[in-house]
């Protein structure tokens, strides 16, 4: 199983790339774990990392219900239109593609962001952005589209996800690799052991005791604008 990325995808299964955590954990300290694996047990470990993160409880709704991932949120930052031309099997423009209220967007803000066609000619087809033009509104998709689109034809384009989200998943992916143990302690407990014993490790349950899912407090804190604050209510 490959990486899929893009954002609304119903096959999504991450929010990065091997490459872009390979550029992430490039400026990090203490990657070992990270840094000896081959790129396909790298790709499992971040498909992992996606579903840890997934089993938070997010602020708000899916974009769509049928998307693969939590992210994005249903007040992700889109642009929706008609496609302008020049149009190409994997370009296309629209003004609102850097127009704003207050000024142009950055170069290639639109880079790791996707775009679906929602009507009209390739109905459907979602791609990943490789670049975009600040200076023109055009955007160029990471593989052809299955039909040229034309004027007629309507989108929806995510802005990529926030940074704070693809870093959280990478070290989320540091964390699985560096703790192990921890992981294989916490499915045998989950599946209702009372008691395990790992190497010269010997441990035992508290038979009421809740269990906790592993996870980065270092992902966690990166997530933390997102993750929805339980409320106590005690009695008037």
């Amino acid at each position: 199983m490959g990486l899929n990325i893009k954002l609304g995808d119903p096959a999504q299964n991450s929010y990065v790339t091997a490459t872009m955590a390979n550029e992430y954990f490039a400026n990090r300290r203490n990657t070992t774990e990270w840094d000896n694996l081959a790129t396909p047990d790298k790709v499992k470990v971040l498909i992992q990392a996606a579903r840890d993160m997934d089993r938070f409880n997010f602020i708000g709704n899916k974009y769509y219900d049928t998307q693969g991932l939590q992210f994005p949120r249903d007040d992700h930052l889109v642009v929706t239109g008609n496609c302008g031309t020049p149009i190409t099997k994997t370009s296309f423009r629209h003004s609102n593609l850097y127009s704003t209220t207050y000024g142009v967007y950055p170069t290639s803000f639109w880079k790791y962001g996707s775009v679906h066609i929602t009507s009209g000619t390739p109905v459907n087809d979602i791609r990943l952005i490789a670049s975009s033009n600040v200076t023109n509104g055009s955007i160029t998709v990471t593989e052809p589209f299955s039909a040229t689109p034309t004027t007629n034809t309507e989108f929806i384009v995510f802005a990529p996800i926030d940074k704070e989200i693809r870093d959280a998943q990478c070290e989320q992916a540091l964390y699985i690799l560096q703790n192990s143990g921890m992981e294989d302690i916490y499915r045998y407990r989950y599946a209702g052991g009372q008691r395990v014993r790992m190497g010269d490790t010997d441990v035992t349950f508290d038979r009421f005791a809740t269990v906790k899912m592993p996870f980065s407090p270092v992902a966690r804190k990166l997530l933390s604008r997102w993750i929805r604050r339980s409320l106590r209510v005690g009695r008037a």
